[in-house]
């Protein structure tokens, strides 16, 4: 099909700055308006589950809104200003996502395998304002202080990190009205991810807040999602898959998301089964793991009824111990790139 049959389904042909699109016409014009819509609709449906962690729309609005405030009218962080993250999966991961592109700032996920020469590398391309590190990722950062020199404060999330602030002082004192987005353009920048490099140094791929919105409505076509939803993030937030193609778009429906800060096999399907998870994206070799896991056979996993998997070669093997464990599940394969803003194709 040929783009001239187009507006269809939904999808019309516009143009931004010069560049043909084929974009969802009913669409939110920001990722603070995404969240907002759902907020709205499902205040009280539950958000986020991370550990004991249990928040519903309406608690992670003022989480973000507060955080939001204070970063730009205490902290000064405006339009365009980068704000980095260098957490393990956490709530404060997906409150500085909200609140950083709330008022226009970029933000930037740093992926927790790097060591300190390849995170400084990556730091002083974007150069960030300000730094969020959990304590886990402070020995990749300590070395280099000295040589990210836009970094103009570090804060410390989950404590332990000395001369460093603590993340709840933007949290917890900041207004909880809601943050205006008059001044956000959706072809604004709103994120930007390094790729892996396989060619040379990681590239930051520049993604707007049209790329995140168009992402998140696309995921929910494909995968059949709604609010019902229960999504499992068992990947790290710093990558595509599980910043956009899982709690984008889980935010999009007002759906609920559950944080796994590591991957361990024995507890993810005991998650299953307490949360009655619905849907997971993740690679072949994760859903190996909970195959294989002692304590697989004494869970019922009836309600994971979307299981889609790509980043890797899946063995038909796998393929097939899949359908025979979850028998009334979809399997997709579905791959894409950084640069795509993650989903390029899902096949059933």
């Amino acid at each position: 099909m040929t783009t001239s049959s187009w507006p269809r389904d939904g999808i019309a042909r516009e143009s931004a700055e010069g560049v043909d699109l084929l974009i969802y016409e009913d669409r939110p014009r920001s990722i603070l308006q995404m969240f907002y819509d759902s907020a709205s609709a499902q205040p009280d449906n539950t958000a986020l589950i991370c550990d004991d962690i249990r928040w519903a729309y309406r608690e992670l609005e003022t989480l973000v809104n507060r955080t939001a405030w204070t970063l730009k009218e205490e902290r000064g962080i405006h339009k365009g200003d980068r704000v980095s993250v260098l957490l393990e999966n956490r709530p404060e991961f997906v409150i500085l996502y909200l609140a950083t592109t709330a008022i226009g700032g970029i933000f930037v996920p740093l992926n927790t395998r790097l060591k300190s020469r390849e995170l400084v590398y990556q730091i002083q391309k974007a150069g960030p304002r300000l730094l969020f590190v959990s304590k886990d990722f402070w020995t990749g950062i300590e070395p280099i202080k000295e040589d990210i020199s836009s970094v103009e404060r570090i804060f410390s999330v989950g404590g332990g990190i000395a001369g460093t602030e603590p993340f709840e002082t933007l949290s917890s004192t900041g207004a909880a009205e809601r943050i205006s987005d008059e001044n956000l353009n959706e072809h604004d920048p709103g994120c930007i991810l390094f790729t892996s490099g396989t060619t040379g140094n990681p590239k930051g791929v520049v993604l707007t807040h049209c790329n995140v919105v168009n992402t998140a409505i696309a995921c929910a076509r494909v995968f059949s999602t709604t609010v019902d939803d229960v999504d499992l993030i068992m990947v790290p937030l710093f990558h595509v898959t599980g910043l956009f193609t899982q709690l984008s778009q889980t935010i999009y429906l007002g759906g609920t998301t559950i944080l796994m800060r590591t991957f361990k096999a024995d507890a993810a399907v005991a998650i299953i089964e307490k949360e009655k998870v619905t849907l997971s994206i993740s690679v072949p070799t994760i859903y190996w793991l909970m195959l294989i896991s002692p304590e697989f056979s004494r869970y019922r996993l009836d309600s994971f009824k979307k299981i889609v998997y790509g980043g890797a070669p899946a063995a038909p093997e796998l393929v097939k111990r899949l359908a025979e464990a979850f028998p009334g599940a979809s399997l997709i394969n579905a791959g894409g790139l950084t640069e795509g803003t993650s989903l390029q194709y899902a096949l059933p």
